[in-house]
């Protein structure tokens, strides 16, 4: 449960620079053109916000939800989104700066052979 309740508010242009706003619900709350560099928002529920053009360098934003949050145009340097909790329909055309998911790491493959099914040695063939 959000400790601190947002949501529904007009926040655009203010500076929350620095802050910790962990587990605040922003849902459906415009921060259009905010200031949130290096702000903690820790499982912040920002469901719905609009964020359009938004600072967010270096935000934590691991555990938030963004479900169907617009990030159109913010400054994302520095923050990965691969540790939110939602960013199903989340708009992040014109984003800059976003910081792509590391890759999965490949399984090393050892002893393998070349071919599919190999066959076990069979004994020399016997004439008489």
């Amino acid at each position: 449960m959000p400790k601190d309740d947002l949501a529904n508010k007009d926040l655009d242009h203010i500076n929350l620079s620095g802050d910790r706003l962990t587990d605040t619900d922003l849902s459906k709350s415009s921060l259009r053109h905010a200031w949130l560099e290096e702000t903690n928002l820790e499982h912040a529920n920002l469901e719905d916000s609009d964020l359009h053009v938004a600072q967010l360098k270096s935000a934590n934003l691991t555990g938030a939800n963004l479900r169907n949050a617009d990030l159109s145009n913010t400054d994302l340097t520095g923050v990965g989104l691969d540790a939110a909790s939602s960013i199903e329909g989340i708009n992040l055309e014109g984003a800059k700066g976003l910081v792509p998911p590391p890759a999965p790491s490949q399984p090393e493959l050892t002893n393998v052979s070349s071919h599919p099914d190999p066959k076990p040695d069979l004994p020399a063939k016997i004439t008489e």
